[in-house]
């Protein structure tokens, strides 16, 4: 807004800020202000833009990919750069929006004087990484920074293909020596796959926080928020155990149910844990996959895991296959 007032604006600028709501950002520039009613611009441009649908900004550590510029787009927002004061313990972390809806983001925020947002807002819980024996990014960063960076970088969108490398070694290496973190999104399905490897054998915990309503069906995550509707189903090194009945499953993960505080520390917002039954020192692999529901397509994208002839640690991402999926596994 500032920048358009300051003549550095663009049509992308105008049709952004007629895509907010008034005041959407707190900035304390909405109409209902007087500085709000002259910086605001008189008219916007309700074309999309014609900028590209994938970018990066390695200086921030963000990247951005989305299918399209319409308002029931799907985007995908990655962050691993530096820990400090606004820039939050996240490296690594991710946001889906679908159908004009989060649909897994993170908490979101409060006033900074509360405890809540020192202690739980800020740090790693409150967002989509890995732990490692509970713990994530050491919490004195806020203040202190990190002194290694994590970064995006080998940024990919063409042919149908998007993908994203992130690595938040650097955030984390107190407890890691290698956080790998690849995106890739692949016609109706997005897939997140670590490779992690830490100092010492320990406990990886990976954090999901959807929004909207949850609920766990077999071995996946039934994610519904509006018009939007995503399956989060974990691949690999194992599926979660289908049923509450986890001593059946020994070799499966398992899931907790954490309670935090909710948007501007009102009431609360439950989150997801996944864990491995063993302790490990390095973990690779297919650890989730984010379905929409597949078009009618022939060339629509699927994923199996394996065959009863194969190992069950035998991953394939395949074009024009029957999926093993169920199908209300997918989502719309």
């Amino acid at each position: 807004m500032l920048l358009d007032a300051l003549g550095y604006g663009s049509k992308d600028i105008d049709w952004y800020l007629g895509n907010i709501t008034d005041g959407q950002h707190r900035e304390f520039l909405g109409l209902s202000s007087p500085v709000g009613i002259i910086y605001n611009p008189a008219n916007t441009t309700p074309k999309a833009p014609i900028s590209a649908n994938s970018a990066i900004y390695p200086d921030m550590g963000w990247a951005t990919m989305r299918d399209n510029w319409n308002k029931n787009a799907t985007m995908l927002a990655v962050k691993s750069g530096l820990t400090w004061n606004h820039a939050h313990a996240d490296a690594a972390s991710f946001i889906l929006f679908h159908k004009g809806s989060d649909i897994i983001g993170e908490v979101g925020r409060c006033w900074y004087k509360l405890p809540e947002y020192r202690n739980y807002f800020f740090q790693s819980e409150a967002h989509n990484v890995v732990l490692f024996d509970g713990k994530g990014q050491p919490r004195h960063r806020q203040y202190h920074s990190s002194p290694i960076a994590g970064n995006v970088s080998n940024l990919i969108d063409t042919l149908g293909i998007r993908y994203v490398l992130a690595d938040a070694t650097g955030p984390n290496s107190d407890r890691f020596n290698r956080y790998l973190r690849s995106f890739l999104w692949i016609d109706d399905i997005i897939l997140v796959i670590d490779d992690l490897a830490s100092h010492e054998e320990g406990s990886y915990q990976w954090l999901w926080h959807p929004i909207g309503t949850t609920v766990k069906k077999g071995v996946d995550l039934d994610i519904r928020n509006g018009k939007a509707h995503v399956v989060l189903r974990q691949l690999y090194p194992e599926t979660l155990a289908p049923s509450d009945f986890i001593h059946d499953y020994p070799s499966n993960m398992t899931w907790e149910i954490h309670n935090a505080p909710g948007e501007d520390n009102k009431g609360d917002q439950p989150y997801y844990s996944f864990h491995l039954p063993k302790r490990h020192d390095r973990v690779k692999g297919v650890h989730s996959s984010l379905i929409r529901r597949a078009s009618q397509r022939s060339n629509a994208a699927r994923v199996t895991v394996g065959s009863e002839s194969e190992s069950s640690h035998t991953v394939k991402l395949q074009m024009s296959i029957s999926t093993s999926l169920p199908t209300d596994g997918l989502c719309t």
